[in-house]
Parts: structure tokens; C-alpha cells; sequence
């Protein structure tokens, strides 16, 4: 990896830098992908530009779970998802909150020494729900749309809103209601509360309807919703 040397705070530490200039942690881990002291021998990472094909990405996937190394496996399926053709297929990618993360401190960080010119760069939440208000009424008007949540807080509140939104703030009429909802969650069950609240919570908030089917599978999201997909998918 080549390395830029840049000022990264008070303490004047360097970053380690690809030749284009972009961030990268060329830190050492182990073999369960835990940080080593700098300079410590480490098991070799994957490459941040790795980019397999579906069945390649599964089978490399598969072979570093076998050798006890799932942070690795989980970086092969990273870069193959990252890669997928959610544009070619037009597929809409909404991501709320997104200014409460690493990211979102960086950006900002950017947009204050003046590298990045506008903190409108990047669209904010508002933007982001007027987005998908205009796709869901689209969409929804030649299919239902169902609701299947992974995990939970903003992830899965916010885009749900969308549906009271569009009839109790904007009075538009005739939008349907989610036509199914399914939670993937290891969140304890609690009335009222943000990430664990029954479906049946979301009727009175016009989420969802009485008879709008309703699952919540109570396990580990990074689990059980790959074999969902592979039983929809016919894998």
C-alpha cells in the first residue's frame, strides 16, 4: 500500500492512503480480524478493491468460514455485494441517518477545512424521505409493496413512515398500506419501544393495516435472513 503523508490531527499521525489519495487501514489482524499493534506480523486481508463473482465470492466465503475466519469471509461478501447491480436494475437505495456515523463525522469534517464545497453533496434525510415518497407512490401504484425489515431502529422506521407521511401530512389519497411486514430481529420484545415494538403497534401510527400480514422472526439477522433469501431465490 503507498502511503500519503497527511496531517490527520493535532498529533500530526499519518494515514495510511491508497495512490489515489483515498483512506485506507493497512493496520495488521489476526485471524478473527481483530486489530494488531502496527508493525505486528498479521494473516493478509482482503484486498479493498476484491470484487468476485456471486458463486466465486460464496465458495472463498465458505472456505474462510471453514478456517475459523469470518471477519475475511465476511470482507469477500462485502465487496461482492458493494458491487452489485442494484443500478443496472434500478434498484433504490435509501439511507437514513446516515450523518449519525463515522461517515457523516468525516463529511463534516470535509465540509469545515473546505475540501468538500457543499454540505448538500451528499442528500440528507429530508432529501432522502422526499425520494422515497416519490418512489413509493409511484411503484405502488402496479404493486404492493412489502415491508421485510433487518434489525432494527432508524434502518427500519424511517422508510415505514413513509406511508402515514403521505397521508396524514401531505393528504394524499388512496395510497396503499404496506402489504406485508416481516422483522428480522434479536431485539427483546417491548411494547413501545423503538427496535423491539409488536407489529401490531404500527397499526394506530397507519403503518400498517389490521389484516396486513405480519412475522417477526425473533434470531440473528446474519443468519437466518441469508436462508431466506437462497429458499426465495431457489438457491
Amino acid at each position: 500500500m503507498s502511503r500519503v503523508t497527511t496531517s490527520a490531527g493535532p498529533e500530526g499521525r499519518d494515514r495510511d492512503r491508497d495512490v489515489a489519495g483515498r483512506a485506507r487501514n493497512a493496520r495488521p489482524r489476526d485471524g478473527l480480524g481483530r486489530p494488531l499493534p502496527p508493525g505486528a506480523p498479521g494473516v493478509p486481508t482482503t484486498p479493498d478493491d476484491l470484487s468476485l463473482p456471486p458463486a466465486e465470492s460464496l465458495a472463498e466465503a465458505q472456505r474462510l468460514l471453514d478456517a475459523g475466519m469470518a471477519f475475511h469471509a465476511h470482507e469477500v461478501l462485502e465487496g461482492t455485494w458493494k458491487a452489485a447491480l442494484a443500478a443496472e436494475r434500478d434498484l433504490p437505495l435509501f439511507v437514513p441517518g446516515w450523518e449519525d456515523s463515522t461517515l457523516g463525522n468525516v463529511f463534516a469534517a470535509h465540509c469545515l477545512n473546505g475540501r468538500i464545497k457543499s454540505a448538500q453533496t451528499v442528500r440528507g434525510g429530508v432529501e432522502y424521505m422526499m425520494a422515497l415518497a416519490d418512489w413509493y407512490q409511484k411503484t405502488s401504484k402496479t404493486a404492493s409493496i412489502g415491508f421485510f425489515q433487518i434489525g432494527g431502529g432508524i434502518a427500519g422506521d424511517f422508510p415505514i413512515c413513509v406511508v402515514p407521511m403521505l397521508h396524514q401530512d401531505l393528504r394524499v389519497a388512496n395510497v396503499p398500506l404496506w402489504g406485508y411486514f416481516c422483522q428480522v430481529s434479536d431485539s427483546t420484545t417491548s411494547y413501545g419501544s423503538y427496535s423491539g415494538a409488536v407489529p401490531n403497534e404500527k397499526i394506530t401510527w397507519g403503518k400498517l393495516g389490521a389484516d396486513t400480514p405480519k412475522f417477526v422472526i425473533e434470531s440473528d439477522a446474519t443468519i437466518v435472513v441469508p436462508l431466506i433469501f437462497a429458499k426465495v431465490l431457489g438457491w
